[in-house]
């Protein structure tokens, strides 16, 4: 090679961490780790994990120590060390003996001459896995890391309250992911496996909740405090109230959504199938493609400077009255050569309509005989998932396999982004084509992958409707029920109402009332102060105590509907009317004498 001094020099030693080159190399690396025909492997950064599927355990511990003794030799001449110490055998079946049974009929496995001990238990990418793969484990694992949170954050709260509530308060959601232990134990689809056996919700709620078995003050802690609301607050109420949905649902959720996302799912309606991203494997090699860009052209005048091409392809995507549509128009020179109209699903979206536009384009370039050819488009992140080559997209990825075919066979094809409605002829003429696939078309759509945003909204609904099923039918949360009556519409409206302490109680009935006080024996009798036959309660301060008129009479004045409590009770329909009624006289007709504690 030429200006290379191609000299010997002895490389002690190259570290590459932390930078782009380490996966490369990482790769290089250990591609000619040894195969063993019927095992297979696992590699995530330094855990390597072998195994292998036998009815025979003679045949299995023979498969298993043929790979163990052919990686021992690599790792020794490439001078890995590993500690075998460290490195557990686990054999998963659904026989009875457990481990006593694995080690009676199962030789051990030996890497460099020393033995790797069978083990009820292994953990792998943060995942315990058991024998009989239960999780049991795994989910006792997820508890303690509850238990943890909640303990630190309550020795934080003794220490700095102030800190602690607004904190809570402005992280609501990133706090109660962390308590509910959803971040390790929902990205894997053990806890669904876990979830149908019914054992979340026996572990992990009784984890969150078993605070309130111990009578401590543990049991709501972040709901409370969200909310505002007394310890003695049912669970229904605090989550109606914080609009956070119950934590066996979000495990759920998170769990079917994971498996929306891998296709392994059959729950959407009319067996429609979740456009999937392809697999690593699926993927050319890098060094097979070409690198991609695209040029910004944002006037008539550069577009005139760049669309030299023989053949110029405007591509377009939309979405009108509820229907959507794509297009690809061809142009040589000023005039139209071909237009194409593609009809989508309802539910898809303008992104994958962009998307599904430019991949007819790369496959019309593959078939035409041209030498050269331009894609237009007015989608920037279309172009940009087609010309990132690490996205797993599907059409992305077929259409950068067409263009590579098309590259392959000598044609030069530019990707340019023009700007939307600003008078181009071509981009024009796409727009006025999607519109016209997405309205006009009554055939059968061309292309009807649902998004992952359309499965999680339809997860999110049979969600919210087993919580509103649990919510109608406990026999908790009375007044709450009367301002709140369907946890749905609550769900949507909470978090623009945004309730105080003062409204949280005035919602609850657990407050400075004194019917509530003297329920605890906290006060002598349940009386009102405007009146000592009068039971000081939610309905008697919002509708009738006269101590209160002026709010009343203001509140009523601002709304324009009576404050009764028979209108709170017809209001069931809807909660926006009783929410706001009760939100503006919260702040007016606060209950007198609001205790800080009360005894649980």
């Amino acid at each position: 090679m030429d200006k290379v001094n191609d000299n010997d020099q002895e490389v002690e030693e190259v570290k590459s961490f932390n930078t782009v080159l380490s996966p490369t190399l990482f790769s290089l690396y250990v591609n000619d780790m040894p195969k063993i025909p019927g095992v297979n492997y696992a590699l995530f950064a330094d855990d390597t994990a072998f195994y292998a599927s036998s009815r025979s355990p003679a045949r299995l511990t023979s498969l298993l120590q043929r790979a163990a003794d052919s990686l021992g030799d690599w790792f020794n001449r490439w001078r890995i060390e590993v500690n075998s110490d460290k490195s557990v055998a686990i054999l998963f079946t659904s026989k009875n003996g457990g481990l006593q049974h694995t080690q009676n009929n199962y030789d051990k496995i030996k890497l460099f001459n020393k033995p790797i001990q069978w083990s009820e238990n292994a953990k792998y990418l943060g995942v315990t896995m058991d024998s009989r793969l239960n999780f049991h484990r795994h989910i006792k694992t997820v508890r303690f890391g509850i238990y943890y949170i909640i303990f630190v954050v309550d020795m934080a709260n003794k220490v700095r309250p102030e800190l602690v509530t607004s904190w809570i308060v402005n992280n609501p959601e990133l706090v109660y992911d962390e308590a509910s232990g959803i971040i390790f134990c929902t990205k894997c689809e053990t806890s669904f496996k876990a979830t149908k056996k019914g054992n979340v919700d026996r572990h992990i709620n009784g984890a969150i909740h078993q605070g309130r078995r111990q009578n401590t003050e543990k049991e709501f802690y972040f709901d409370l405090k969200l909310c505002g609301a007394y310890r003695t607050v049912s669970l229904n109420s605090a989550l109606v109230l914080t609009g956070i949905l119950p934590l066996d649902l979000r495990i759920r959720e998170a769990a079917e959504l994971y498996r929306a996302r891998k296709g392994l799912t059959r729950a959407l309606p009319d067996d429609r199938e979740v456009e999937v991203a392809s697999r690593y494997t699926e993927s050319p090699h890098p060094a097979l493609c070409q690198e991609l860009s695209f040029t910004s052209l944002p006037d008539r005048e550069a577009l005139e400077r760049y669309a030299v091409q023989q053949v110029n392809m405007y591509t377009d995507g939309s979405k009108i009255e509820g229907k959507v549509g794509a297009s690809l128009s061809t142009w040589k020179g000023e005039r139209e050569d071909r237009a194409i109209k593609i009809t989508l699903a309802n539910y898809c979206t303008v992104y994958q309509a962009e998307l599904l536009a430019i991949h007819r384009a790369t496959e019309e370039i593959k078939r035409r005989g041209e030498a050269s050819f331009g894609i237009f488009s007015d989608s920037r992140a279309a172009l940009e998932t087609l010309t990132n080559r690490g996205s797993l997209h599907r059409l992305a990825l077929e259409a950068r396999r067409n263009l590579q075919a098309a590259f392959d066979q000598g044609k030069d094809v530019s990707l340019f982004w023009v700007k939307a409605h600003a008078g181009l002829a071509g981009n024009e003429r796409a727009d006025e084509l999607a519109k016209e696939a997405a309205l006009s078309s009554g055939r059968r759509a061309d292309y009807d992958r649902c998004p992952v945003s359309f499965a999680k909204r339809f997860i999110r609904e049979e969600t919210l409707a087993e919580w509103a099923g649990r919510y109608a039918s406990g026999s908790t949360a009375s007044v709450t029920k009367v301002f709140f009556p369907d946890a749905v519409a609550a769900y949507r409206l909470v978090r623009k109402i945004q309730p105080t302490g003062a409204v949280t109680q005035l919602m609850t009935g657990h407050g400075g009332f004194s019917s509530y006080l003297h329920r605890f024996k906290c006060k002598d009798n349940p009386s009102c102060i405007c009146e000592p036959s009068k039971e000081e309660t939610v309905e008697h301060l919002i509708t009738e105590c006269p101590v209160h008129d002026y709010a009343r009479i203001k509140c009523e004045a601002e709304m324009g509907v009576p404050i009764k409590w028979e209108n709170v009770r017809a209001s069931r329909n809807t909660c926006e009317r009783p929410a706001a009624a009760t939100h503006t006289a919260g702040d007016a007709v606060r209950p007198p004498r609001l205790h800080p504690a009360v005894p649980s």
